[in-house]
């Protein structure tokens, strides 16, 4: 009940930093997005050596170099220039998954999850602009719904996999998430994006239940990638930003696989 507690005074910090920040627009937006993406970066020494601090402040560095220039670098993004985003968010993908069964070289292990990290920073920036084209002038409500989407899924499939999960999704990886938590995230999802379309009478309530069930699957996915980087390496927590969640990586395992194919599915219906 103690860490319940905890979990939620963090989350409800975390969350109004965040809503702030999409409220006051992409500066703001940028720049706190920019300083999680970096603490994630900081927290990869917990999966990997680097040989001394220096390493560790260039990586993050370079990180930061590469999500100014992939947002601000070319404004709007053209097809071929998300094409190619996406295509390096797979292949480092591919590399991240590819860790458990095989052994990598350090220095590749590093630039996987270096692009595994930025990219969907740089998408969720670039394709959330902060317009005045979303929702009629309500610019900070698509990508709050999107953040709001997975908090809903997580929240959920975290207390039905407490109160009644018996049945293991991935018991070598993840031992704490069951079927009936998942189950019952996914439906929160769906029944949350049906309220939110009542809400935001835009687009049908196909287009909504879908947004909602891409983001919970591809987050929860996102989940157990990073579940299986933390098994690999022995930790319970990838760092300690958040009390009662973990650390910043924790906190966006399920933001960084979903945004790229959430991206996808609004540039196939051209929201």
């Amino acid at each position: 009940m103690k860490n319940f507690i905890i979990r939620t005074i963090s989350a409800i910090i975390f969350a109004a930093a965040v809503l702030s920040a999409f409220y006051f627009g992409k500066t703001i937006t940028f720049f706190l997005f920019g300083v999680f993406m970096t603490i994630i970066l900081c927290e990869y020494k917990n999966f990997s050596t680097f040989k001394n601090i220096f390493g560790l402040i260039l990586y993050a560095l370079l990180g930061v170099i590469f999500y100014f220039i992939g947002v601000y670098g070319n404004i709007p993004m053209t097809m071929k220039q998300w094409g190619a985003l996406s295509i390096l968010f797979l292949v480092a993908l591919l590399m991240v998954q590819s860790q458990r069964n095989m052994q990598f070289p350090p220095i590749i292990n590093k630039i996987a999850i270096f692009f595994y990290t930025t990219v969907p920073f740089i998408m969720f920036m670039s394709f959330f602009d902060f317009s005045e084209r979303l929702f009629n002038g309500n610019h900070f409500l698509l990508p709050f719904i999107f953040i709001a989407t997975i908090w809903i899924g997580d929240s959920f499939a975290y207390i039905m996999g407490s109160l009644i999960g018996k049945h293991k999704m991935a018991p070598k990886i993840s031992p704490s998430k069951s079927w009936e938590g998942f189950i019952g995230g996914l439906f929160a999802v769906i029944v949350a994006t049906v309220i939110f379309r009542a809400v935001v009478p835009i687009q049908s309530y196909f287009f909504w239940i879908l947004f909602g069930i891409i983001i919970y699957i591809f987050g929860t996915f996102g989940d157990l990638t990073e579940s299986m980087l933390k098994r690999k390496a022995d930790l319970k927590d990838s760092g300690c930003m958040m009390p009662g969640h973990g650390g910043a990586f924790d906190r966006f395992d399920s933001f960084i696989m979903a945004v790229p194919f959430v991206a996808l599915m609004l540039l196939t219906f051209n929201v």
